[in-house]
């Protein structure tokens, strides 16, 4: 067996932060750094009773950061924030979605406690890769309402359905009944209505095959620890045991009923014992298979239906009061129903940590507690002593003020640490300060510069490197739950902010990936779930929402790509050069070629907006001065337009106009902009143009996460004449954008098709497509057709049409999926 590598914890009994232990190591490093200057280090020596106060206040820090960990988050409130500190409760973090078949068990018979029990298979149907069937047993209040229960299960398995899996079919298993008749002596003093109702009811259990949920107290007294307790989906009306999933065999052993039976209290002994189905008797086994009929035991309803005979010791016959029998029997049979209906509740059986709220910052400083003879402390120097004395005073008090400051901020840090950890707050501060009050004579307040406060704070913040150590927090929050954020492959596309505004644009999707990180870990191979509307735009898949903010795509929900364009009726195209002119933008052609843009004109400054300006603002302050906007945006300019860089100016005197030229990346050329009355006109309008191709950039970015499966033909095998054998298993299309100035961009298409395959499930394959805007707009409503169609539940045909559709445009426009040639095929078979 491999060594465990650990770190060794420190051991207490040491004491090393002691008193002692402090004061001796710092006379130690006093007599190694001082040499001969010192020539006594006893109590009576000034410079050791200065060691003393610090060593002394290093106690009070020390205790003060041995307080629980609970402590030091609590807030105000005496709360804990858990979410704003990103430390999610057991029941949130260790789940999972559905992996087996098991776990959709569990699930559905959690959701759907009227049923008795179900099963997963594999679909057999042809292409049946990643399709499944599901078996349901009814409950005995259910049968009435078996169409309501069958869509409820396929319900169930959509929203917790994963990537390129989908349902084949929902059946509801048949039942036949039994008899149950035996011969089962009594322990004295029981009663026999109880024994019988007991016997019946632990029959029909394991004869039906129920399953009962365990609450999660008894689960834990059990012996299962907190990561086996949620291992699986998460429920909510308690825990089924996996022992407890494979009773369901092909057949009914009556050895089993035997141990069954003696289970109950009052029996003391099963003379005999077998079942009856169809006036035939079994005494050893009796078949119960799923794909015909399974069985289920009939519970008496009359005197005479009791086929169970009790007895006492001593062979007499026990009378079995019928009304008794039956009214025990239903309150057994409603306290199983109700455990199924009533959720369960953790914090009865596993509160979270509870903290202290503590004062932790206040500090009281060493200089209090001087000897009155050091003239620092609360009496001061005497007035009647000369100025010397006084000034000697003084610079002791500035000279120990540089401990005092040091030790104070420690305990300004710790009262910040709660918000320091807190994962969802950015903002460049990391360390804190205050200010030492002291009551000594002369007070610090003279020593202190004007307005000490915002000095120090100004002071801390130089030394504050808040954007890399906040992003370390955040890696630490991150790596207690098993994730990483590609921060510094992100770092080398962050074209939609300046400088200044990187490291805060990295940090905010880095904590933007830690408030959705129990989503992102436990859905990262989920898929949507199509039985919802598709106006929730907030159905979207787990894997479609981890990798988009991988990427940096803040805004995953379910949405057009091309709508913030559209929207707006602007009209995206790429412009060419020798065009421009001619058409109705004679201002996007190129700049003469006698012109050096960069000798003569210069670059355009940054003006920082106050708040966000909505996208129909910065049209029309575009629009005034950009004829032929309305008509066509140029691709060139949406994404060449999001740098400063790519803006330059200059004045022209013989016309008494600002002329700004814009650098077309791609082409590496210059091309006209504008002409503007004045600098202060040219300058506002280009940060407002670079501010609108900014947004529009951002809410283009995202994905469609496409799975194959759904797009099996229902009606009729059309679709296999368009699409490969194995389209349909296991594989499904990602479709990007390439419009955006940073989908455009070779290294992270790269990137993100290597994020991609990293985060898809090992079995799945899926194909990579970037889209021009038309292409994109064209799929898109032949996307929503078939959505509509899938969500509303319509008709094969109509369903299989819209599929089609789509496979055409992967097929015919991606290029990936080749139609095949029916004449060619047709041609080479007669052939």
């Amino acid at each position: 067996m491999a060594e465990s590598i650990s770190i060794d914890r420190k051991n207490s009994d040491k004491d090393e932060y002691g008193f002692e232990c402090l004061k001796r190591e710092g006379l130690r490093l006093v007599q190694e750094l001082s040499g001969n200057v010192w020539t006594d280090y006893n109590h009576h020596d000034p410079g050791v009773t200065i060691l003393d106060q610090v060593c002394y206040a290093l106690t009070d820090l020390i205790y003060r950061t041995d307080f629980p960990v609970a402590d030091f988050l609590t807030g105000d409130d005496g709360q804990i924030d858990f979410g704003a500190q990103a430390l999610h409760p057991p029941e949130e973090i260790f789940p999972c979605r559905p992996a087996t078949f098991d776990d959709y068990r569990k699930l559905i018979l959690d959701r759907l406690p009227e049923i008795n029990n179900v099963w997963l298979s594999q679909s057999t149907d042809a292409d049946g890769s990643g399709l499944f069937r599901i078996a349901v047993r009814l409950g005995p209040d259910a049968a009435r309402h078996e169409n309501e229960v069958v869509e409820r299960v396929r319900r169930v398995y959509c929203q917790a359905r994963n990537l390129c899996e989908d349902l084949a079919g929902v059946t509801v298993v048949k039942e036949e009944e039994c008899e149950l008749h035996a011969r089962i002596e009594v322990t004295g003093g029981a009663e026999p209505a109880d024994v019988m109702a007991g016997i019946y009811h632990a029959c029909s259990m394991h004869i039906a095959s129920g399953i009962r949920p365990h609450r999660l107290d008894e689960s834990l007294a059990s012996g299962l620890t907190l990561d086996e307790l949620f291992d699986g989906p998460a429920t909510e009306h308690g825990v089924v045991w996996d022992s407890e999933l494979d009773n369901d065999g092909e057949e009914i052993l009556i050895a089993d009923l035997f141990a069954v039976i003696k289970e109950v209290a009052g029996v003391n002994n099963v003379k005999r014992l077998w079942l009856r189905k169809g006036g035939q008797d079994y005494f050893d086994a009796i078949e119960n298979e799923r794909e015909t009929a399974m069985l289920r035991l009939c519970i008496p309803a009359r005197p005479e239906e009791i086929g169970v005979r009790l007895e006492s010791a001593s062979g007499r016959d026990l009378s079995v009061p019928f009304k008794e029998f039956r009214a025990r029997f239903n309150d057994l049979d409603f306290m199983h129903r109700s455990l199924r209906h009533s959720p369960d509740d953790l914090s009865a059986v596993y509160p979270l940590p509870q903290g202290v709220r503590r004062n932790l910052q206040d500090y009281y400083s060493i200089q209090n507690q001087f000897p009155a003879v050091f003239g620092i402390n609360a009496y001061g120097v005497p007035e009647s002593a000369p100025d010397d004395v006084k000034a000697r005073a003084a610079q002791l008090k500035g000279y120990l003020l540089l401990f005092d400051q040091i030790m104070a901020n420690y305990t300004a840090n710790l009262q910040q640490i709660g918000k320091l950890f807190a994962g969802g707050q950015t903002g460049c501060q990391t360390y804190f300060s205050q200010v030492v009050e002291n009551k000594g004579n002369p007070p610090l307040d003279r020593i202190y510069p004007e307005d000490p406060a915002r000095t120090l704070t100004a002071l801390i913040h130089q030394y504050d490197a808040c954007h890399d150590r906040k992003s370390r927090v955040l890696d630490y929050l991150l790596a207690l739950y098993g994730e990483t954020f590609p921060q510094h492959t992100l770092s080398s596309f962050t074209r939609y902010a300046v400088p200044h505004e990187i490291e805060e644009a990295l940090l905010s999707a880095k904590t933007a990936y830690l408030r959705s990180v129990v989503t992102v870990g436990r859905d990262r191979g989920g898929a949507f779930d199509y039985s919802e509307a598709p106006s929730n735009m907030g159905n979207v898949a787990g894997f479609k929402q981890r990798i988009s903010l991988l990427l940096g795509f803040n805004d995953f929900l379910h949405r057009p790509l091309t709508q913030s364009i559209a929207r707006h009726n602007l009209h995206l195209k790429a412009v060419p050069a020798d065009k421009a002119a001619d058409g109705d933008m004679p201002w996007f052609a190129l700049t003469p070629a006698t012109i050096d843009v960069e000798q003569e004109f210069e670059s355009v400054p940054l003006i920082i907006a106050a708040k966000a300006v909505d996208v129909e603002l910065l049209l029309e302050e575009c629009r005034g001065l950009l004829p032929g906007l309305d008509a066509i945006f140029p691709e060139q300019l949406l994404r060449s337009g999001v740098s400063l860089d790519n803006f330059r100016m200059a004045e022209q005197r013989d016309k008494g106009a600002v002329s700004v030229v814009f650098k077309d990346e791609n082409a590496g050329a210059w091309r006209n902009l504008a002409l503007f009355p004045g600098v202060a006109s040219a300058i506002n309008t280009v940060n407002a143009l670079r501010r609108l191709c900014i947004q529009l950039n951002v809410a283009s970015e995202g994905v469609h996460v496409l799975e194959h499966i759904l797009l099996r033909p229902m009606a009729a095998p059309q679709h296999r004449e368009t699409a490969a054998a194995d389209f349909y298993s296991f594989r499904m299309s990602l479709l990007f954008p390439a419009w955006s100035a940073r989908c455009h961009d070779r290294k992270f298409r790269e990137m993100a098709e290597h994020v991609v395959r990293m985060n898809a499930p090992a079995h799945i394959f899926p194909d990579i497509y970037w889209l021009d805007f038309q292409s994109m707009s064209r799929f898109e409503r032949l996307y929503k057709e078939w959505l509509e169609r899938k969500c509303a539940g319509a008709g094969h045909v109509q369903l299989d049409a819209a599929a089609s559709q789509i496979i055409d445009f992967l097929c015919r426009c991606c290029g990936t999926w080749r139609p095949v040639d029916r004449e060619k095929e047709a041609g080479t078979a007669h052939g």
